[in-house]
């Protein structure tokens, strides 16, 4: 079969490269599309998969994000017309959806993000199956099905990560010190237009440092200058080993918390936008605590918990591992079930 991936965040990458070269393996030609961000085109060439980055502009409002997915959408329809695929794997693809209806390809959506209500109503519509993690809170038919698992294991679960000190020589930085990961967004997605930064970063970053721990900051912003000199350049790749290495993880961004969580290492999630997975992973496991609104008092005293030797996020992530569907293998297993149908 003709099979296609999209990608438009860097998160996409990490999620289909290895259903991806699973079906190449099994024999099927493989395309994987991308749009925007530099980190997105750096890892496609880093993990060597066959991709093209069809528009790499980033959106700086919502005009202009608009303007950036027409040109991608329409550049994407020129490709499948030309390849003719027979299935088109997304999440939360708009343009996908659109281009693989108008060259009669199955489109397969994964759709985790409740927020994304724009992208969702324009993809939904025309998607063959769509899949979405338990925590989900919206029901689009009888063509959406649950999984119990979460889209971020298909390469942060045991048998698919492997951790690499590299990082820690790149950073030029003690692998023996405690470290807390801070991560600022850039808040241009459309889901996050109306949404804004509430957290006094300032004051947690003082507590933090008070009490010994080395602060690193990754930003997709310029951050302000009293944070430059925490700041860190790591390549894309190995920003999930950083993670894992890290003792604790404090930030705006969902993915990354739940990322942080899966490998191990406890989260604290400070962003207004509620996410059904993330509720679901902090009710059941524990090991994400979402602390938006609360005080910088409050925030330390989680997390100090989380930082105890009482607390062992490694073992919630083996049993995350053991109770949680193979999400590579939900993804490759989708191709089949929707082609047949």
């Amino acid at each position: 079969m003709k099979i296609i991936f999209t990608v438009q965040h860097p998160a996409n990458v990490h999620i289909f490269k290895n259903p991806a070269r699973i079906l190449e393996q099994m024999g099927h030609d493989i395309w994987i599309f991308g749009r925007s961000s530099d980190v997105t085109k750096d890892l496609l060439e880093q993990y060597s998969l066959n991709s093209e980055v069809l528009v790499e502009k980033e959106p700086t409002n919502i005009i202009n994000l608009c303007k950036i997915q027409a040109k991608y959408e329409y550049k994407m329809i020129n490709k499948f017309r030309k390849i003719r695929p027979d299935i088109v794997i997304s999440q939360s693809g708009v343009a996908a959806s659109h281009a693989a209806k108008l060259t009669d390809a199955k489109n397969i959506l994964f759709i985790d993000n409740d927020h994304a209500t724009i992208e969702n109503r324009l993809s939904k519509p025309f998607a063959d199956k769509i899949y979405s993690p338990n925590g989900f809170k919206k029901h689009f038919g009888k063509k959406h099905e649950f999984y119990d698992s979460y889209d971020y294991l298909a390469y942060t679960h045991p048998d698919y990560f492997e951790p690499n000190t590299e990082v820690f020589k790149h950073l030029n930085i003690n692998s023996d010190a405690n470290y807390v990961l801070f991560r600022l967004i850039a808040w241009n997605a459309a889901h996050d237009f109306r949404a804004e930064r509430s957290t006094d970063f300032k004051k947690l970053i003082k507590k933090f440092d008070e009490l010994g721990y080395n602060i690193l900051i990754s930003s997709e912003e310029t951050a302000p200058g009293e944070f430059q000199e925490f700041i860190i350049d790591v390549p894309p790749h190995l920003f999930h080993d950083l993670l894992y290495y890290s003792n604790l993880y404090v930030g705006e961004g969902a993915a990354t918390a739940l990322e942080a969580a899966l490998l191990g290492t406890p989260a604290i999630y400070l962003n207004e936008l509620n996410l059904g997975y993330l509720t679901e992973f902090e009710n059941r496991y524990g090991s994400v605590k979402d602390l938006h609104g609360h005080s910088t008092d409050d925030i330390m005293k989680n997390a100090k918990l989380m930082l105890s030797n009482d607390f062992n996020a490694n073992s919630i992530r083996k049993q995350v591992a053991e109770e949680k569907r193979d999400m590579t293998k939900l993804i490759v297993d989708s191709v089949s079930e929707v082609h047949d149908r």
